[in-house]
């Protein structure tokens, strides 16, 4: 072992990361009840989702800080970590771990990403059928004909008024 890796207590290090890896894997477990809400479109679903994804976020961010801190006089994080001279005297199943743990920050990432498109695209859709139902005469409600064409309708006339 070098002095690099004496400036940290790799006992704490190792369990902290599987404190983190744990958060992790709870963190994607709700992204994926996050995604499952967005594609059967249940509105309450997807709150009760987001609000479980909040808390969860929070822990995940506290446990990275932690993390953050015990690796701090070898690097800023993770990735950083995995690059640095002192990463090559950690133990084999340490190693795996961190890289795990950075497979798993970058998936979650990424799932989290698509998450948060796929409401976007939902709340637009939702808002232009509002639009078009309430006939608001608003220059971004785009219609499209059968073939694809813009479709323009001079007609702006709300759904239900007599």
């Amino acid at each position: 072992m070098n002095s690099d890796t004496q400036q940290i207590d790799l006992t704490v290090l190792t369990s902290q990361l599987s404190v983190f890896l744990n958060m992790l894997e709870e963190f994607t477990c709700v992204l994926d009840q996050e995604a499952e809400a967005i594609r059967t479109n249940k509105s309450e679903n997807i709150i009760e989702v987001s609000q479980t994804k909040q808390g969860v976020a929070e822990k995940l961010n506290k446990a990275g800080t932690s993390l953050e801190t015990i690796i701090k006089p070898l690097a800023d994080n993770l990735v950083d970590l995995s690059i640095s001279s002192a990463f090559i005297d950690f133990p084999a199943n340490l190693k795996s771990q961190i890289k795990n743990a950075i497979d798993q920050t970058i998936k979650c990432h990424d799932k989290n990403l698509a998450n948060g498109m796929s409401i976007q695209i939902l709340s637009s859709l939702n808002g232009q059928a509002l639009d078009i139902l309430s006939g608001k005469s608003n220059q971004e409600v785009k219609l499209y004909s059968s073939s694809g064409e813009q479709n323009q309708s001079n007609d702006k006339k709300p759904l239900g008024t007599a």
